[in-house]
Protein backbone atom coordinates (compact mmCIF):
# COMPACT_ATOMS: atom_id res chain seq x y z
CA UNK A 1 0.00 0.00 0.00
CA UNK A 2 1.34 3.43 -1.07
CA UNK A 3 1.92 5.71 1.91
CA UNK A 4 -0.27 8.61 1.16
CA UNK A 5 -0.06 11.81 2.89
CA UNK A 6 -2.23 12.36 5.84
CA UNK A 7 -5.27 14.88 5.11
CA UNK A 8 -5.90 18.37 6.96
CA UNK A 9 -8.32 20.63 5.88
CA UNK A 10 -6.08 23.57 6.81
CA UNK A 11 -3.87 22.39 3.68
CA UNK A 12 -7.31 21.85 1.61
CA UNK A 13 -6.86 23.88 -1.60
CA UNK A 14 -8.37 23.47 -5.24
CA UNK A 15 -10.85 21.23 -6.60
CA UNK A 16 -13.12 23.42 -6.55
CA UNK A 17 -15.37 22.14 -9.60
CA UNK A 18 -15.93 18.71 -7.80
CA UNK A 19 -17.06 20.70 -4.95
CA UNK A 20 -19.32 22.93 -7.01
CA UNK A 21 -21.19 19.52 -8.53
CA UNK A 22 -21.42 18.04 -5.16
CA UNK A 23 -23.23 21.56 -3.44
CA UNK A 24 -25.19 21.53 -6.60
CA UNK A 25 -26.50 18.27 -5.99
CA UNK A 26 -26.85 18.45 -2.05
CA UNK A 27 -29.26 21.59 -3.30
CA UNK A 28 -31.38 19.33 -5.48
CA UNK A 29 -31.79 16.54 -3.11
CA UNK A 30 -30.41 14.15 -5.72
CA UNK A 31 -26.93 12.98 -7.37
CA UNK A 32 -24.93 10.41 -8.33
CA UNK A 33 -20.76 11.30 -9.15
CA UNK A 34 -18.45 8.89 -9.87
CA UNK A 35 -15.11 9.72 -9.77
CA UNK A 36 -12.01 8.01 -11.00
CA UNK A 37 -8.46 8.67 -11.32
CA UNK A 38 -4.67 6.66 -11.15
CA UNK A 39 -3.42 6.58 -7.67
CA UNK A 40 -1.86 10.10 -6.23
CA UNK A 41 -4.31 12.34 -8.12
CA UNK A 42 -6.03 13.56 -4.98
CA UNK A 43 -9.48 11.53 -4.53
CA UNK A 44 -9.22 9.99 -0.88
CA UNK A 45 -8.38 13.94 -0.10
CA UNK A 46 -11.11 15.33 -2.14
CA UNK A 47 -13.74 12.94 -0.69
CA UNK A 48 -12.28 13.86 3.26
CA UNK A 49 -12.91 17.39 2.44
CA UNK A 50 -16.24 17.39 1.34
CA UNK A 51 -16.96 15.03 4.66
CA UNK A 52 -15.01 17.96 6.83
CA UNK A 53 -17.33 20.27 4.82
CA UNK A 54 -20.85 18.44 5.34
CA UNK A 55 -20.54 17.19 8.86
CA UNK A 56 -20.24 21.53 9.88
CA UNK A 57 -23.91 21.53 8.43
CA UNK A 58 -26.42 19.85 10.18
CA UNK A 59 -28.74 19.17 6.95
CA UNK A 60 -26.85 16.68 5.61
CA UNK A 61 -25.73 14.00 7.51
CA UNK A 62 -22.37 11.65 6.30
CA UNK A 63 -21.79 8.16 5.61
CA UNK A 64 -18.15 7.89 4.40
CA UNK A 65 -16.83 4.44 4.25
CA UNK A 66 -13.19 4.02 2.76
CA UNK A 67 -12.94 0.48 1.28
CA UNK A 68 -9.71 -0.37 2.11
CA UNK A 69 -10.56 -0.67 5.53
CA UNK A 70 -12.67 -4.03 4.41
CA UNK A 71 -12.03 -6.88 6.41
CA UNK A 72 -12.18 -10.44 4.38
CA UNK A 73 -15.23 -11.37 6.30
CA UNK A 74 -18.18 -9.83 7.77
CA UNK A 75 -17.96 -7.38 5.23
CA UNK A 76 -21.82 -6.14 4.92
CA UNK A 77 -21.77 -5.90 9.03
CA UNK A 78 -18.29 -3.94 9.04
CA UNK A 79 -20.07 -1.42 6.55
CA UNK A 80 -23.46 -0.90 8.35
CA UNK A 81 -21.57 -0.75 11.96
CA UNK A 82 -18.99 1.66 10.43
CA UNK A 83 -22.48 4.24 9.13
CA UNK A 84 -24.15 3.40 12.39
CA UNK A 85 -21.18 4.14 14.47
CA UNK A 86 -20.82 7.72 12.22
CA UNK A 87 -24.66 8.73 12.98
CA UNK A 88 -24.85 8.17 16.27
CA UNK A 89 -21.24 10.69 16.32
CA UNK A 90 -23.73 13.23 14.44
CA UNK A 91 -26.78 13.15 16.96
CA UNK A 92 -28.94 11.22 14.50
CA UNK A 93 -31.54 9.37 17.04
CA UNK A 94 -32.03 4.97 16.62
CA UNK A 95 -30.58 2.05 17.56
CA UNK A 96 -26.93 1.40 17.70
CA UNK A 97 -25.63 -0.87 15.28
CA UNK A 98 -27.98 -1.73 12.26
CA UNK A 99 -28.76 -5.21 11.91
CA UNK A 100 -29.51 -4.38 8.28
CA UNK A 101 -29.22 -2.32 5.36
CA UNK A 102 -33.66 -1.98 5.77
CA UNK A 103 -32.02 -1.08 9.43
CA UNK A 104 -30.00 1.75 8.67
CA UNK A 105 -32.52 3.09 6.01
CA UNK A 106 -35.18 2.84 8.41
CA UNK A 107 -33.26 4.74 10.69
CA UNK A 108 -32.60 7.20 7.98
CA UNK A 109 -36.23 7.98 7.14
CA UNK A 110 -36.90 9.46 10.52
CA UNK A 111 -34.96 12.66 9.50
CA UNK A 112 -36.44 15.58 8.42
CA UNK A 113 -37.43 16.18 4.74
CA UNK A 114 -34.99 19.06 4.59
CA UNK A 115 -31.98 16.75 5.26
CA UNK A 116 -29.95 15.10 2.36
CA UNK A 117 -27.71 11.40 3.26
CA UNK A 118 -24.67 12.05 2.03
CA UNK A 119 -22.62 8.99 0.77
CA UNK A 120 -18.76 9.08 0.49
CA UNK A 121 -17.06 5.66 -0.47
CA UNK A 122 -13.87 5.75 -1.09
CA UNK A 123 -11.48 2.92 -3.15
CA UNK A 124 -14.32 1.38 -4.98
CA UNK A 125 -11.39 -0.66 -6.41
CA UNK A 126 -10.78 -2.52 -3.34
CA UNK A 127 -14.37 -4.19 -3.74
CA UNK A 128 -13.02 -6.04 -6.14
CA UNK A 129 -15.79 -6.77 -8.61
CA UNK A 130 -14.04 -8.69 -10.41
CA UNK A 131 -14.78 -11.94 -8.10
CA UNK A 132 -18.31 -13.29 -6.72
CA UNK A 133 -17.83 -12.13 -3.15
CA UNK A 134 -16.49 -8.52 -4.74
CA UNK A 135 -19.78 -8.27 -7.43
CA UNK A 136 -22.39 -9.68 -4.46
CA UNK A 137 -21.06 -6.57 -2.37
CA UNK A 138 -21.08 -3.86 -4.84
CA UNK A 139 -24.40 -5.09 -5.46
CA UNK A 140 -25.80 -5.17 -2.06
CA UNK A 141 -24.19 -1.75 -1.29
CA UNK A 142 -26.12 -0.16 -4.81
CA UNK A 143 -29.49 -1.09 -4.31
CA UNK A 144 -29.58 -1.99 -0.57
CA UNK A 145 -28.53 1.08 0.21
CA UNK A 146 -27.71 3.82 -2.36
CA UNK A 147 -30.51 2.72 -4.20
CA UNK A 148 -33.02 2.18 -1.80
CA UNK A 149 -31.85 5.48 0.22
CA UNK A 150 -32.56 7.74 -3.00
CA UNK A 151 -35.90 6.47 -3.47
CA UNK A 152 -37.22 7.23 0.15
CA UNK A 153 -35.50 10.63 0.51
CA UNK A 154 -32.85 12.62 -0.28
CA UNK A 155 -29.43 11.86 -1.00
CA UNK A 156 -26.32 12.41 -2.58
CA UNK A 157 -23.71 9.09 -3.45
CA UNK A 158 -20.18 10.33 -4.52
CA UNK A 159 -17.74 7.08 -5.05
CA UNK A 160 -14.49 7.23 -5.84
CA UNK A 161 -12.18 4.75 -7.45
CA UNK A 162 -9.08 3.82 -9.76
CA UNK A 163 -11.49 3.32 -12.36
CA UNK A 164 -15.13 3.86 -12.90
CA UNK A 165 -17.30 2.36 -10.46
CA UNK A 166 -19.28 -0.68 -12.54
CA UNK A 167 -23.00 -0.29 -11.58
CA UNK A 168 -25.20 -3.59 -11.84
CA UNK A 169 -28.27 -1.26 -11.38
CA UNK A 170 -29.25 0.18 -14.44
CA UNK A 171 -31.50 3.08 -13.31
CA UNK A 172 -27.82 4.14 -11.52
CA UNK A 173 -26.03 3.46 -14.34
CA UNK A 174 -28.52 5.55 -16.33
CA UNK A 175 -28.12 8.87 -13.34
CA UNK A 176 -24.69 8.44 -12.27
CA UNK A 177 -22.66 11.51 -13.83
CA UNK A 178 -18.53 10.07 -13.99
CA UNK A 179 -16.02 12.81 -13.54
CA UNK A 180 -12.03 11.32 -14.13
CA UNK A 181 -10.25 13.60 -11.32
CA UNK A 182 -7.52 15.60 -13.36
CA UNK A 183 -4.02 17.07 -12.60
CA UNK A 184 -3.28 20.46 -10.90
CA UNK A 185 -2.82 23.18 -13.21
CA UNK A 186 -0.34 26.17 -12.40
CA UNK A 187 -3.57 27.77 -10.92
CA UNK A 188 -4.11 25.13 -8.17
CA UNK A 189 -0.38 25.01 -7.48
CA UNK A 190 -0.17 28.82 -6.70
CA UNK A 191 -3.20 28.32 -4.56
CA UNK A 192 -2.01 25.56 -3.07
CA UNK A 193 1.52 26.95 -2.42
CA UNK A 194 -0.95 30.68 -1.17
CA UNK A 195 -2.36 28.14 1.42
CA UNK A 196 0.81 26.48 2.86
CA UNK A 197 2.39 30.20 2.83
CA UNK A 198 5.01 28.90 0.45
CA UNK A 199 6.30 31.54 -2.35
CA UNK A 200 4.35 31.10 -5.47
CA UNK A 201 7.01 31.86 -7.95
CA UNK A 202 8.07 28.09 -7.25
CA UNK A 203 4.86 27.04 -9.20
CA UNK A 204 6.05 26.89 -12.23
CA UNK A 205 9.13 24.65 -11.31
CA UNK A 206 6.93 22.48 -9.23
CA UNK A 207 4.71 21.86 -12.37
CA UNK A 208 7.64 20.97 -14.40
CA UNK A 209 8.74 18.34 -12.78
CA UNK A 210 5.51 16.82 -11.84
CA UNK A 211 3.29 17.98 -14.33
CA UNK A 212 0.95 18.60 -11.77
CA UNK A 213 0.67 15.41 -10.17
CA UNK A 214 -1.13 16.00 -6.67
CA UNK A 215 0.87 13.85 -5.06
CA UNK A 216 4.18 14.83 -6.20
CA UNK A 217 3.35 18.23 -5.63
CA UNK A 218 2.77 18.30 -2.31
CA UNK A 219 5.88 15.87 -2.25
CA UNK A 220 8.16 18.43 -3.88
CA UNK A 221 6.74 21.45 -1.54
CA UNK A 222 6.91 19.00 1.51
CA UNK A 223 11.05 18.19 0.63
CA UNK A 224 11.14 22.31 0.23
CA UNK A 225 9.91 22.91 3.34
CA UNK A 226 11.58 20.65 5.27
CA UNK A 227 15.26 21.50 3.73
CA UNK A 228 15.98 18.27 2.31
CA UNK A 229 15.76 20.42 -1.21
CA UNK A 230 18.36 23.46 -0.82
CA UNK A 231 16.57 24.99 -3.90
CA UNK A 232 13.51 23.87 -6.34
CA UNK A 233 16.14 25.27 -9.25
CA UNK A 234 18.01 21.46 -8.28
CA UNK A 235 16.25 19.53 -11.22
CA UNK A 236 18.55 16.21 -10.39
CA UNK A 237 18.02 16.79 -6.40
CA UNK A 238 13.94 17.10 -7.01
CA UNK A 239 14.28 13.92 -9.64
CA UNK A 240 16.06 12.05 -6.72
CA UNK A 241 12.82 12.81 -4.64
CA UNK A 242 10.37 11.90 -7.42
CA UNK A 243 11.98 8.70 -7.91
CA UNK A 244 11.96 7.89 -4.13
CA UNK A 245 8.79 9.52 -3.05
CA UNK A 246 6.57 9.41 -6.34
CA UNK A 247 7.49 6.48 -8.36
CA UNK A 248 8.64 4.25 -6.08
CA UNK A 249 6.60 5.02 -2.79
CA UNK A 250 3.32 5.44 -4.34
CA UNK A 251 3.10 4.79 -8.16
CA UNK A 252 4.98 1.38 -8.05
CA UNK A 253 3.67 0.76 -4.45
CA UNK A 254 0.82 -1.65 -6.05
CA UNK A 255 2.99 -3.96 -8.14
CA UNK A 256 3.90 -7.43 -6.63
CA UNK A 257 6.35 -6.90 -4.05
CA UNK A 258 8.56 -9.98 -5.40
CA UNK A 259 8.48 -8.03 -8.68
CA UNK A 260 8.50 -4.99 -7.76
CA UNK A 261 11.81 -3.71 -8.71
CA UNK A 262 12.05 -5.97 -12.17
CA UNK A 263 8.56 -3.74 -13.12
CA UNK A 264 9.58 -0.62 -12.01
CA UNK A 265 12.55 -0.79 -14.81
CA UNK A 266 10.06 -1.94 -17.20
CA UNK A 267 7.56 0.76 -16.57
CA UNK A 268 10.27 3.34 -17.45
CA UNK A 269 10.82 1.50 -20.38
CA UNK A 270 7.24 1.49 -21.48
CA UNK A 271 6.51 4.87 -20.73
CA UNK A 272 8.76 5.89 -23.16
CA UNK A 273 6.50 4.13 -25.62
CA UNK A 274 3.09 6.05 -26.65
CA UNK A 275 1.33 2.47 -27.82
CA UNK A 276 2.07 -0.47 -25.36
CA UNK A 277 1.20 -3.77 -25.40
CA UNK A 278 3.25 -7.42 -24.72
CA UNK A 279 4.60 -7.87 -28.31
CA UNK A 280 5.65 -3.66 -28.51
CA UNK A 281 6.99 -4.11 -24.69
CA UNK A 282 9.41 -6.91 -25.47
CA UNK A 283 10.35 -5.97 -28.82
CA UNK A 284 11.97 -2.71 -27.26
CA UNK A 285 13.64 -4.24 -24.45
CA UNK A 286 15.20 -6.85 -26.25
CA UNK A 287 16.69 -3.89 -28.39
CA UNK A 288 17.49 -2.10 -25.09
CA UNK A 289 19.16 -5.66 -23.70
CA UNK A 290 21.21 -5.74 -27.18
CA UNK A 291 22.19 -2.05 -26.46
CA UNK A 292 24.15 -3.03 -23.41
CA UNK A 293 21.19 -2.16 -20.87
CA UNK A 294 20.97 -4.62 -17.79
CA UNK A 295 17.33 -5.60 -17.84
CA UNK A 296 15.90 -8.02 -15.23
CA UNK A 297 17.05 -11.78 -15.97
CA UNK A 298 13.21 -12.39 -15.66
CA UNK A 299 12.71 -10.84 -19.06
CA UNK A 300 14.72 -13.19 -20.96
CA UNK A 301 11.34 -15.12 -20.97
CA UNK A 302 8.72 -13.68 -23.44
CA UNK A 303 5.48 -14.11 -21.39
CA UNK A 304 7.08 -11.71 -18.85
CA UNK A 305 6.13 -8.89 -20.70
CA UNK A 306 2.35 -10.30 -20.87
CA UNK A 307 2.67 -10.61 -17.35
CA UNK A 308 4.08 -6.67 -16.72
CA UNK A 309 1.53 -5.57 -19.05
CA UNK A 310 -1.21 -7.02 -16.80
CA UNK A 311 0.26 -5.75 -13.59
CA UNK A 312 0.56 -2.69 -14.44
CA UNK A 313 -2.84 -2.54 -15.72
CA UNK A 314 -4.23 -4.29 -12.56
CA UNK A 315 -2.33 -1.23 -10.96
CA UNK A 316 -4.45 1.50 -13.33
CA UNK A 317 -0.97 3.04 -14.36
CA UNK A 318 -1.99 1.26 -17.69
CA UNK A 319 -4.89 1.99 -19.82
CA UNK A 320 -6.96 1.83 -23.05
CA UNK A 321 -6.81 4.65 -25.34
CA UNK A 322 -9.62 4.78 -27.46
CA UNK A 323 -8.56 7.41 -29.67
CA UNK A 324 -5.74 5.02 -31.05
CA UNK A 325 -6.67 1.61 -30.07
CA UNK A 326 -4.22 1.04 -28.32
CA UNK A 327 -3.04 0.62 -24.63
CA UNK A 328 -0.77 3.76 -22.92
CA UNK A 329 1.24 4.27 -19.48
CA UNK A 330 -1.38 6.44 -17.97
CA UNK A 331 -0.79 10.10 -19.60
CA UNK A 332 0.62 12.03 -16.63
CA UNK A 333 2.24 8.93 -14.99
CA UNK A 334 4.63 8.55 -18.58
CA UNK A 335 5.19 11.98 -18.35
CA UNK A 336 6.75 12.10 -14.91
CA UNK A 337 8.04 8.94 -15.84
CA UNK A 338 10.18 10.30 -18.58
CA UNK A 339 10.77 13.53 -17.38
CA UNK A 340 12.38 12.13 -14.38
CA UNK A 341 14.63 9.60 -16.85
CA UNK A 342 15.59 12.58 -18.43
CA UNK A 343 16.36 14.97 -15.85
CA UNK A 344 18.36 12.41 -14.26
CA UNK A 345 19.83 10.55 -17.34
CA UNK A 346 19.39 12.67 -20.37
CA UNK A 347 21.65 10.69 -22.65
CA UNK A 348 20.08 6.89 -21.76
CA UNK A 349 16.61 8.81 -22.28
CA UNK A 350 17.58 9.60 -26.00
CA UNK A 351 19.11 6.28 -26.70
CA UNK A 352 16.13 5.12 -25.53
CA UNK A 353 14.31 7.10 -28.03
CA UNK A 354 16.51 6.56 -30.46
CA UNK A 355 16.32 2.58 -30.16
CA UNK A 356 12.47 3.48 -30.09
CA UNK A 357 12.66 5.48 -33.60
CA UNK A 358 14.67 2.22 -35.10
CA UNK A 359 11.95 -0.26 -34.01
CA UNK A 360 9.32 1.58 -35.75
CA UNK A 361 11.41 2.58 -38.89
CA UNK A 362 11.77 -1.69 -38.88
CA UNK A 363 8.59 -1.70 -38.74
CA UNK A 364 7.53 -0.27 -41.63
CA UNK A 365 9.60 -1.78 -43.69
CA UNK A 366 8.30 -5.26 -42.48
CA UNK A 367 4.32 -4.17 -41.69
CA UNK A 368 3.77 -1.75 -44.80
CA UNK A 369 -0.25 -2.06 -43.97
CA UNK A 370 0.36 -0.30 -40.52
CA UNK A 371 2.45 2.33 -42.29
CA UNK A 372 0.15 5.29 -41.16
CA UNK A 373 0.78 4.37 -37.63
CA UNK A 374 4.53 3.56 -37.25
CA UNK A 375 4.85 6.51 -38.94
CA UNK A 376 3.75 8.83 -36.45
CA UNK A 377 5.65 6.95 -34.15
CA UNK A 378 8.79 7.13 -35.41
CA UNK A 379 8.28 10.89 -36.06
CA UNK A 380 7.47 11.40 -32.15
CA UNK A 381 10.29 8.85 -31.52
CA UNK A 382 13.04 10.57 -33.57
CA UNK A 383 12.08 13.88 -32.46
CA UNK A 384 12.50 13.16 -28.74
CA UNK A 385 16.00 11.60 -29.61
CA UNK A 386 17.20 14.64 -30.47
CA UNK A 387 19.69 16.77 -28.36
CA UNK A 388 18.31 20.18 -27.17
CA UNK A 389 21.89 21.35 -26.99
CA UNK A 390 22.61 20.85 -30.73
CA UNK A 391 23.63 23.71 -32.45
CA UNK A 392 21.30 25.51 -35.03
CA UNK A 393 23.08 24.26 -38.22
CA UNK A 394 22.69 20.80 -37.10
CA UNK A 395 18.99 21.31 -36.50
CA UNK A 396 18.32 22.79 -39.30
CA UNK A 397 20.18 19.79 -40.85
CA UNK A 398 18.09 17.03 -39.27
CA UNK A 399 14.72 18.33 -39.62
CA UNK A 400 15.46 18.34 -43.55
CA UNK A 401 17.07 14.89 -43.28
CA UNK A 402 13.38 13.38 -41.29
CA UNK A 403 11.30 15.45 -44.38
CA UNK A 404 13.42 13.96 -46.75
CA UNK A 405 13.32 10.43 -45.07
CA UNK A 406 9.06 10.52 -44.93
CA UNK A 407 9.48 11.01 -48.38
CA UNK A 408 11.80 8.18 -49.00
CA UNK A 409 9.25 5.95 -46.30
CA UNK A 410 5.87 6.44 -48.34
CA UNK A 411 8.22 5.96 -52.02
CA UNK A 412 9.14 2.27 -49.99
CA UNK A 413 5.66 1.05 -49.32
CA UNK A 414 4.17 2.58 -52.59
CA UNK A 415 6.51 0.04 -53.95
CA UNK A 416 5.14 -2.64 -52.09
CA UNK A 417 3.08 -5.37 -53.83
CA UNK A 418 0.92 -6.28 -51.93
CA UNK A 419 0.07 -2.90 -50.91
CA UNK A 420 -2.01 -1.90 -53.82
CA UNK A 421 -5.22 -1.98 -52.80
CA UNK A 422 -4.52 -0.84 -49.34
CA UNK A 423 -2.60 2.63 -49.89
CA UNK A 424 -5.72 5.11 -50.17
CA UNK A 425 -6.70 4.01 -47.19
CA UNK A 426 -3.40 3.91 -45.43
CA UNK A 427 -2.80 7.54 -46.98
CA UNK A 428 -6.00 8.90 -45.30
CA UNK A 429 -5.59 7.31 -41.80
CA UNK A 430 -2.16 8.71 -42.33
CA UNK A 431 -3.13 12.16 -42.64
CA UNK A 432 -6.02 12.05 -40.24
CA UNK A 433 -3.81 10.91 -37.29
CA UNK A 434 -1.08 13.85 -38.15
CA UNK A 435 -3.36 16.12 -37.78
CA UNK A 436 -4.64 14.64 -34.67
CA UNK A 437 -1.56 14.85 -33.10
CA UNK A 438 -0.69 18.00 -34.58
CA UNK A 439 0.04 19.67 -31.08
CA UNK A 440 2.27 16.82 -29.69
CA UNK A 441 4.60 16.37 -32.96
CA UNK A 442 5.13 20.01 -33.46
CA UNK A 443 6.40 20.38 -29.96
CA UNK A 444 9.41 17.41 -30.33
CA UNK A 445 9.63 18.04 -34.01
CA UNK A 446 9.20 22.01 -34.50
CA UNK A 447 6.54 23.71 -36.04
CA UNK A 448 8.36 23.70 -39.69
CA UNK A 449 9.43 20.78 -39.62
CA UNK A 450 5.81 19.37 -39.34
CA UNK A 451 4.02 21.45 -41.31
CA UNK A 452 7.01 20.38 -44.31
CA UNK A 453 5.78 16.15 -43.01
CA UNK A 454 1.89 17.59 -43.87
CA UNK A 455 2.27 18.76 -46.95
CA UNK A 456 4.33 16.09 -48.12
CA UNK A 457 1.77 13.14 -46.63
CA UNK A 458 -1.35 15.80 -48.31
CA UNK A 459 0.52 15.97 -51.46
CA UNK A 460 0.53 11.71 -51.63
CA UNK A 461 -3.11 11.42 -50.20
CA UNK A 462 -4.90 12.80 -53.17
CA UNK A 463 -2.76 11.11 -55.72
CA UNK A 464 -3.26 7.63 -53.79
CA UNK A 465 -7.04 8.14 -53.19
CA UNK A 466 -7.89 10.15 -56.42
Amino acid sequence: MPNPIPYSSKEFANRQKYINVVEKAIQQGDGLLNLFSVTGMGKSWLLRHLRYLYQQRDDVPVLFFDCTQLPPQDQQRTILQEFSSQLSEQGIPGPGEASSAQALVSRLEGLPDTHTILFLIDSTERLKVDTDEGRDLAAWLQEELIWTTQQRMRAVSVLAGREPFYWTLYRLREAAHTEELTPFTMDDIRELLNVLRVEQSLARFIYRETHGYPHGVRVLIDAWKHGDLDTLKNRKAAAEIILRDVIRDRLCAELPADKREDLEQILFIASILRRLDAVTLGDFAQRLAAAGERLPKASQDKGFYIEAVLAFKDAQLVRWDADNRTDTVEETVRQILTTNLRVRNPKRYRKWQSLAAEMYKDWMEKYPANFDVWLTEWLYHSGEAQTARASRAKKEEEKKKTVIQVGQFIEQVQKQPQMQWDLASVAENLGVRLSRQEQLLSRVMGEDTFKSVHKTVQDWQPREIG
